[in-house]
């Protein structure tokens, strides 16, 4: 039997997935509860930096609106960019601590923040958002690819100065 990813997975689920369809066409995605989905669901995890501004979390008062639907306006720039990420890997789950586990609600937090390990752990694929500012800020911006000529430059000096072969000219 060939063993994939799915096939090696603990079967420790986190409790709520967002779910994120396949299509950016979907103009909302919505929260899910997670156990009656099988061990071995892929989805994703987002680490991002919460940074000050208020941004839309999982509250005991809105589960039941986020388990109908979240419309894609009212999730922050770097959560649209995790969610764009996770559909064009083809899965269709993702796992935003501030989405999934209820906030105000000691008993969840504790739980969930106790699995923790196992959500990371178990994911497809953890996406790292943690060169942005905040919530409010996005994942990639424009860099300034110059810097990296200047990279090899020093590189191929040092590999001169120490007695080495450069490669560049």
């Amino acid at each position: 039997m060939k063993t994939t990813v799915a096939s090696v997975r603990s079967p420790c689920m986190p409790s709520r997935l967002i779910y994120v369809g396949m299509t950016s066409a979907l103009s909302f995605v919505h929260l899910t509860s997670t156990p009656t989905m099988t061990p071995t669901t892929q989805y994703m995890t987002l680490s991002h930096r919460w940074g000050f501004s208020t941004f839309l979390r999982l509250l005991e008062s809105n589960i039941e609106s986020m388990m109908t639907g979240i419309q894609w306006s009212e999730l922050p720039l770097v959560f649209q960019e995790a969610i764009t990420i996770t559909r064009s890997l083809g899965i269709r789950y993702i796992w935003v601590d501030s989405l999934c586990i209820v906030q105000d609600s000691i008993k969840d937090w504790t739980r969930e923040a106790g699995n923790m390990t196992n959500v990371y752990r178990n994911s497809f694929c953890n996406i790292a958002a943690t060169s942005s500012e905040g919530d409010d800020r996005c994942c990639f911006w424009e860099r300034d690819l110059s810097i990296f000529k200047d990279i090899q430059h020093i590189c191929c000096t040092l590999r001169l100065l120490l007695g080495g072969q450069s490669r560049a000219s």
